[in-house]
């Protein structure tokens, strides 16, 4: 858990110069009425893909539950790191005599941090609602909703982590993330050929790593002819350099107009032997 110091650490200092970006630390908290935590859930996210992106460079793992709550416990202080920026970002009017001008000051000049966030982040407001509507709220709704935006973020964090860690497996034996070795695309006319063919590479795959590689370089040389068609099926090999240990990651996408939609159930990765090697030619 020490070597998460390094990521978990960027994740919190981004936020907090979130906190300081003018514009965009206004749109932070975004919430659809109340109860959605739009802001909290997308900027957990993407601190969390930002400490990932870190942990890889320096190959610490983030595979496995405790140390993806650890990380993800830091995403979300990263996010309540952005109240602390817009606190120190944040000018107040002030009038010192009812006939005296009045002059911006920085709230940090004139209260503490604990202040701040008692009397002004989670005091008594006026909470904006969808179609032009606003809400005198107390702090009691104040508070829960942000309490809402902490686990908003925690739901972030924890899905940008487990999605990046199924996409780039890690070699525990040899502490190294698996990079990509070779990729290929076959492209399928309809739901029936799609679905013969995922049900045929995993009846393979219980023969061994080999055979289901095997059977997928055959069937792209059987699909070679179809250059269109509503599905798709894309496989990618990451290798470790070490012990040459590799994933085979499938994954099946559907064509909705313009764009492809993976079909999230159809999703398998499988592990070759240690020292196998890539097999999947490109």
């Amino acid at each position: 858990m020490e070597k998460l110091a390094v990521p978990g650490a960027v994740a919190v200092l981004v936020g907090w110069l979130l906190g300081r970006a003018p514009v965009i630390n206004t749109h932070l908290h975004f919430n659809l009425y109340m109860i959605l935590p739009v802001g909290g859930f997308l900027v957990s996210a993407a601190l969390a893909w930002i400490a990932f992106q870190v942990a890889r460079a320096l190959e610490i793992p983030t595979h496995g539950q405790q140390v993806q709550l650890g990380l993800a416990a830091c995403c979300v202080l990263g996010f309540a790191a952005t109240d602390y920026g817009v606190y120190q970002s944040t000018d107040l009017p002030r009038q010192l005599k009812p006939d005296a001008p009045v002059t911006m000051v920085h709230a940090a000049d004139v209260m503490s941090f604990s202040d701040y966030m008692a009397g002004i982040r989670l005091g008594a407001s006026k909470l904006k609602l969808p179609a032009g509507f606003k809400l005198d709220a107390g702090s009691e709704v104040t508070t829960g909703v942000y309490v809402m935006d902490l686990l908003g973020a925690a739901g972030g964090a924890w899905a940008m982590l487990f999605l990046m860690a199924t996409g780039l497996p890690f070699c525990e034996k040899c502490g190294k993330y698996k990079k990509p070795a070779g990729s290929l695309t076959i492209i399928f006319r309809d739901e029936d050929e799609v679905k013969n063919g995922h049900l045929s590479i995993k009846a393979n795959l219980e023969k061994g790593y080999e055979a289901a590689i095997a059977w997928i370089l055959r069937l792209r040389a059987d699909q070679a002819g179809v250059n269109s068609g509503r599905y798709r099926m894309h496989f990618q090999e990451l290798v470790c350099a070490v012990c040459s240990e590799c994933t085979l990651v499938s994954t099946v996408e559907k064509r909705t107009g313009e764009d492809w939609d993976e079909l999230t159930a159809k999703k398998f990765t499988a592990t070759s032997p240690v020292g196998l090697g890539p097999k999947l030619t490109v």
